[in-house]
């Protein structure tokens, strides 16, 4: 095998794979639940903001007075690259 064209034929396919980076969000489906405690957003570069949706998970927090299973709010994206997030409190300050 010549290995410097396998190297070349690598970067050449990873240079590619860059160009087509992209972010990709899973919109909740019909009567899945979710939480609106925050508001989460995603882009790449310059485009636009794309809207994750945020769902309850439960957590158990363990403390000195033992377990306390509480609601937490997740949000799950996929991307390639680099991105930049938003994410926003709605709830107001107690």
């Amino acid at each position: 095998m010549n290995y410097p064209k396998a190297i070349l034929l690598s970067l050449a396919l990873l240079a590619m794979h860059s160009l087509n980076a992209e972010v990709v969000t899973y919109p909740a489906g019909v009567g899945v639940k979710t939480l609106n405690d925050f508001s989460v957003e995603v882009r790449q570069g310059s485009g636009p903001w794309l809207p994750v949706d945020v769902y309850p998970v439960k957590v158990d927090r363990v403390d000195e007075k033992g377990h306390n299973v509480e609601v937490a709010s997740i949000a799950y994206f996929d991307f390639d690259g680099m991105v930049d997030v938003r994410v926003i409190s709605n709830k107001e300050s107690q």
